[in-house]
């Protein structure tokens, strides 16, 4: 960094520095992060110290009169940015004061190079100024005026060229404005409405657009599970890029109030925090939730993707829900994503209100379809999987019906026919379809991933829980079955390292104990199986699921009286609620006791599940696979 005496254009003010030729913003030696468009705001309004700019000649200064972005935001952005970087506070400002309807201004004091003494030589000390020295202003506003000469249209740039403009200037307006974004990240948006019962309809609007956005197929699109950890807790941009592995980051804000709604969004590459794009909705309140798809085209737009011709037919054909139903199934998401069992409960109550508001709102049809299906999934089991696999099933045909272009839809179908049906072929021609359709649609190539793997097909099976974390990086259970999918494939030792991150990291989930437990077993580190499943137990004391797992362990480690002490519960539970007959079966057979498991076993054939579709490859069941009656059980699971 140039000593103050070799650079007219140093700034000085409280313990900051800052270099507007380099822009460049520092706090003692430590160079401080501020984007190149807040740098040059800081830059105009410290070049003249208590001076009231207004926001019209911030916009002249800065952005030029003619420019793609909303100034507005822009701004408002930039000051933002500016306050963080100094630490300033709006309400007790000590540098950046906003006068409300008039401006900002520099309230700080600034000290700059002392002019040359009359012998021509720079004088030794510093000087307090009101206002930067008039040649450095002028300095500045020279270089201000080649930032915004970027904005000039492309004519004017050929003729600065001819004139033979110096080579940084020629760079500048050489310069095309074609954006290379391959994939993006949207964190939550943020709730302006000072309202914590409008928390769903905020993030409603932010999985909305992750799905808009996902329909234009070149563009990879992080899955909603992923960015949902940073509505809380925010760090750089730049570090929220490299943990996705994102080009660019999209982030903004919703304000509800009474019937009108205010959305603004920015697309900012995240590398260098610059802006690209940004924008401001204004909407009544039944038109507010057809903004994510303006947001999605307008970015699209920026960044030059195109979206497929189903998804272009889609939208064109499609006619939008009213709000009512559009509110309701937004509840129902919200709750959805919770992934508890309440939460599924209270998912598919909002999910049906918001069929009775609208019979034909195909997305809510594929939100009940995935709901039973959870609610009677092996892990949750709070439904017999007859009952509640059909009504999934004939959720998601309901919504092909009304939209057969729906890639969710097509992935909801295609697991039902996979774990109800017992129809692979069926199955996987569904997988398909969805991904042509949204191939960023994570959860299909999770469930795919887990169908590929029944049929033995376990690298293909590995590649696609893999792409699945590339959409969504941050997913805890998507991390989980990828160590379940090399368990399937008996590679021990990845799976109990890859599962052993997961529980370090997240030491309640419940899931990761699970899996861990399940491989440490397989591998016959039978105290570390112990040890992690009574974890399990502990987190989830009502999970049948859990207690069978424990209940093998116990027989591993030679305790046989806890393990018919776990039967014993199994058994009591059974009496109030639902417990899969294979759970059964699996104790029995850890027992020893091969006639009670296979009588269990074939209660559970009758039990149409996923679990059983995993029969031919799954190490649970793996103290039956010598007895020849474990050949006849695995003939009889196949398409019905």
């Amino acid at each position: 960094m140039p000593a103050p005496a070799d650079n007219p254009l140093l700034l000085r003010f409280g313990p900051f520095q800052l270099d507007v030729q380099a822009c460049e913003l520092r706090k003692g030696e430590t160079l401080l992060h501020l984007a190149p468009q807040p740098c040059k705001v800081l830059a105009l309004l410290a070049s003249r110290p208590h001076k009231v700019f207004t926001r019209q000649e911030i916009q002249r200064e800065i952005w030029g009169v003619e420019t793609f972005v909303d100034f507005e935001q822009g701004l408002n952005v930039a000051i933002k940015q500016i306050r963080s970087a100094l630490c300033d506070d709006a309400e007790t400002p000590r540098y950046i004061e906003t006068l409300p309807r008039r401006g900002y201004r520099f309230v700080g004091s600034i000290t700059a190079p002392s002019p040359p003494s009359e012998s021509g030589k720079q004088g030794s000390g510093i000087v307090e100024s009101a206002e930067w020295p008039v040649a450095a202003r002028g300095a500045l506003r020279r270089l201000l005026w080649k930032f915004a000469a970027g904005l000039v249209l492309a004519g004017v740039a050929a003729l600065l060229l001819w004139l033979n403009a110096d080579k940084l200037r020629a760079r500048i307006f050489a310069t095309p404005r074609s954006i290379d974004i391959h994939s993006v990240a949207v964190l939550p948006f943020k709730n302006l409405s000072k309202d914590t019962e409008q928390e769903y309809f905020v993030d409603g609007m932010t999985d909305e657009l992750i799905t808009d956005l996902a329909k234009f197929g070149n563009l990879r699109v992080i899955s909603h599970t992923s960015v949902e950890r940073y509505k809380a807790v925010k760090p750089s941009l730049p570090e929220i890029a490299r943990a996705l592995g994102v080009d660019a980051v999209l982030e903004g804000s919703v304000m509800r109030s009474g019937d009108h709604v205010r959305v603004t969004a920015q697309l900012i590459r995240a590398a260098n925090d610059e802006h690209i794009w940004a924008q401001s909705y204004d909407r009544n309140l039944v038109d507010a939730l057809a903004v994510q798809g303006d947001i999605a085209q307008d970015i699209a737009k920026q960044i030059r993707v195109q979206a497929t011709p189903e998804g272009r037919a889609r939208k064109a054909n499609l006619p939008l829900p009213n709000f009512e139903a559009q509110d309701a199934y937004m509840r129902g998401r919200y709750e959805w994503n919770k992934r508890t069992p309440q939460g599924l409960l209270r998912a598919r109550a909002f999910f049906r209100q918001a069929l009775d508001r609208n019979p034909n709102y195909a997305l809510a049809w594929v939100g009940v379809a995935d709901t039973e299906y959870l609610l009677s999934s092996f892990g949750y089991d709070m439904v017999p999987p007859r009952e509640g696999m059909p009504r999934a099933k004939a959720a998601a045909q309901r919504a092909l019906e009304l939209d057969g272009n729906l890639g969710e839809a097509h992935a909801s179908l295609a697991v039902v026919t996979w774990a109800y049906d017992w129809n692979w072929p069926a199955a996987e021609s569904e997988y398909k379809r969805a991904l042509e359709l949204n191939p960023s649609y994570a959860s299909a190539h999770h469930f795919y991933g887990i169908g590929l793997a029944s049929q033995g097909r376990f690298e293909e099976s590995i590649a696609e829980q893999k792409h699945a974390l590339e959409l969504d990086p941050l997913s805890r259970i998507i991390s989980v079955q990828l160590g379940r999918m090399l368990w399937y494939a008996r590679r021990y030792d990845e799976a109990a390292v890859s599962l052993r991150k997961i529980v370090e990291l997240e030491p309640d989930f419940v899931p990761g104990h699970m899996m861990l437990g399940m491989v440490a077993m397989s591998a016959g580190y039978d105290d570390e199986a112990l040890r992690q499943l009574r974890r399990a137990r502990e987190l989830a004391p009502d999970s049948t699921f859990a207690l069978m797992n424990l209940a093998r362990a116990y027989v591993r480690s030679g305790q046989r009286q806890p393990t018919l002490a776990a039967l014993q519960e199994l058994r009591q539970i059974a009496k109030e609620r639902y417990v899969p007959a294979y759970q059964f079966a699996i104790v029995y057979a850890e027992l020893g006791e091969a006639n009670a498991a296979f009588r269990w076993l074939d209660k559970a054939v009758e039990e149409p599940s996923a679990i059983i579709m995993l029969i031919k490859v799954d190490p649970i069941f793996d103290a039956l696979r010598g007895d020849p009656r474990f050949g006849d059980v695995v003939k009889r699971v196949g398409p019905r």
